[in-house]
């Protein structure tokens, strides 16, 4: 537990331990600067935490305060693929490569086993304050290394795994699956961002950790006059949208597809799909745990237990109904296909659409218009009231479904 004088004591914000209990059953407490909830849960198989101080009483992005590390999990590393980190990838040499760097990869602060894998853990110098508009440059950062930091030298496993940045890792200190102690072993020093981002695309790099919103008012309605007519002028909350429940439908039949290492993942997406949506959380919870023993017989020695779903679950917040469709395809390893309008506006889109409709129409002396669109109510309408003359207007709702 060495790493837990990596900082001094700040009393700002606290960390949020995820364990589970002796009776199966999922908790979540705060984490103080004596650590004394930490030492409570190091003999706990099912105990985790991100590397993230909050504010408040909930363990949400909109809580955080500031990040300490960025931390990332390989699965399925043997010793093979321990050996080629440590004397390929990390390996520092005396001349640098094309850019500057003189190593593959950056060298983590420690490597922590975790049963099958391993979780690299990139200590910050000083910790980042996760200002909104940094989370998002922080996310494509992760993103970024991981797509370098997972192939097929360093896990046996083909398909990555992409996690954010307040993802929860095991407890250094405490047990596996397996009963193994998890253990952490200090390889590297301390890094920063821009360290981290000389190993990325310049599109990927952060350059600066300040907050940009400093635009006064008068100064917005300048730049952004759509927004400040529509948000200040006419008081307008921000725009939300209730996607079809076909969608969810659509969500849950993509479990066939789903692998051993992205079970949790295909639960987390499901729960973005129910906010999407406006799915009751009882009918997503029920749904969630009907996949269980599904997801569980993929791989029977690692079960899928009640602790995975109930935190997937946690994701079933309103500030994710906006959650992008390439993360969850990221996430999850699920493929999902845009609707191509081949780089046009909805508008523009529509009005070839309707053009290529009134071709078609002219030549084949046709009116697309015909038969088609919304069919009048009125006949039924009437049709139904000489049958059920006597009838209220909540059975003419629920005998006709209008």
């Amino acid at each position: 537990m060495g790493f837990l004088v990596d900082y001094p004591k700040t009393n700002k914000g606290n960390g949020f331990l995820v364990y589970t209990t002796s009776e199966e059953k999922k908790r979540t407490r705060m984490v103080f600067d004596d650590h004394s909830e930490i030492w409570e849960h190091t003999r706990n198989d099912c105990a985790f935490m991100s590397p993230i101080s909050y504010f408040g009483k909930n363990r949400t992005l909109a809580n955080a305060r500031e990040l300490f590390a960025l931390v990332f999990d390989l699965d399925e590393v043997g010793a093979k693929e321990l050996e080629l980190l440590f004397t390929w990838y990390f390996y520092a040499y005396d001349k640098p490569f094309p850019g500057g760097n003189y190593q593959r990869l950056p060298t983590p602060t420690y490597v922590v086993n975790s049963g099958n894998g391993v979780h690299l853990y990139y200590l910050f110098e000083n910790p980042i304050p996760l200002y909104p508009n940094i989370q998002r440059q922080l996310k494509k950062l992760k993103y970024a290394l991981t797509e370098k930091l997972w192939n097929r030298d360093t896990s046996r496993l083909k398909q990555r795994q992409f996690q954010g940045i307040n993802q929860g890792f095991r407890l250094v200190g405490s047990g596996s699956k397996r009963g193994y102690t998890i253990l952490a072993h200090k390889t590297g020093e301390k890094v920063t961002l821009d360290y981290l981002s000389r190993f990325v695309a310049p599109e990927n790099r952060i350059t600066d950790t300040f907050y940009h919103s400093k635009l006064t008012l008068e100064e917005a309605k300048k730049k952004y006059p759509d927004w400040y007519h529509q948000r200040i002028e006419l008081g307008r909350e921000k725009k939300e949208w209730t996607c079809k429940r076909a969608l969810y439908d659509w969500w849950k039949r993509q479990v066939t597809g789903i692998v051993y290492h992205h079970r949790y993942f295909f639960i987390m997406c499901l729960t973005v799909y129910a906010v999407k949506c406006g799915i009751d959380f009882d009918e997503l919870k029920k749904d969630a745990y009907s996949f269980q023993n599904y997801l569980n017989d993929k791989n029977p020695d690692e079960p899928f237990t009640d602790y995975d779903i109930e935190s997937a679950l946690e994701m079933y917040q309103e500030c994710y109904r906006s959650f992008p469709r390439d993360e969850i395809s990221k996430l999850s390893g699920i493929e999902i296909k845009a609707n191509k309008r081949n780089g046009r506006k909805q508008k523009q889109h529509l009005e070839g659409a309707r053009a290529i409709q009134a071709i078609k129409d002219k030549y084949d002396d046709t009116n697309w218009r015909d038969g088609n669109g919304r069919k009048s109510y009125r006949d039924a309408v009437f049709t139904f009231l000489e049958c059920h003359s006597k009838s209220t207007v909540k059975e003419f709702c629920e005998l006709t479904g209008m």
